[in-house]
């Protein structure tokens, strides 16, 4: 299972997102897409606002906290439509089953496991979702397939680690 992970192997970093809203443990070294790459890597208008890539860009995380309501309540329902809407723009994707956990802090996951093919290589990608403060984090995982035996336990350790940031004390 994912939670699993020998956490000793890898060395993270804490990064806060979202003007220090959220943070999350990654892999070091890892650094924000420029502006430029991101076009070419998601082409779409609606790229995720947050993208970060390991040193090579064959691993990336995305993030998008929307202005979206999401009470925990609302979870299953809202993954459900995402998944809805996943098969029907990625229509020759090879879908794994929608799972549902939690994070590290508590707060209820839902993820998605599936492969699409790209130009020139087929991608293994974990698409998650989870409420941040009454709102909705959708994000993603990604690598080149025959990497993800490599990096599936790592993105979902890292995934759970997801919490709001707790304000400092003086």
């Amino acid at each position: 299972m994912w939670n699993e992970v020998d956490t000793m192997e890898m060395v993270y970093e804490k990064v806060k997102l979202f003007r220090k809203q959220m943070e999350i443990l990654i892999p070091e070294g890892f650094k924000d897409m420029p502006d430029y790459v991101a076009r070419k890597k998601y082409p779409s208008k609606h790229r995720p606002p947050v993208i970060l890539m390991d040193k090579n860009n064959m691993v990336n995380f995305t993030f998008h906290l929307m202005d979206m309501t999401l009470a925990e309540g609302q979870l299953n329902k809202a993954a459900e439509g995402f998944v809805k809407s996943m098969k029907q723009v990625y229509v020759n994707a090879k879908f794994q089953e929608l799972q549902y956990g939690e994070r590290n802090d508590g707060g209820k996951i839902a993820w998605l496991v599936y492969e699409t093919m790209a130009i020139d290589a087929d991608i293994f990608n974990i698409m998650f979702i989870t409420s941040l403060e009454g709102k909705l984090l959708y994000g993603s995982f990604n690598c080149i397939l025959g990497m993800q035996d490599e990096w599936e336990k790592i993105a979902m350790y890292c995934i759970r680690t997801i919490k709001k940031v707790e304000e400092e004390q003086q």
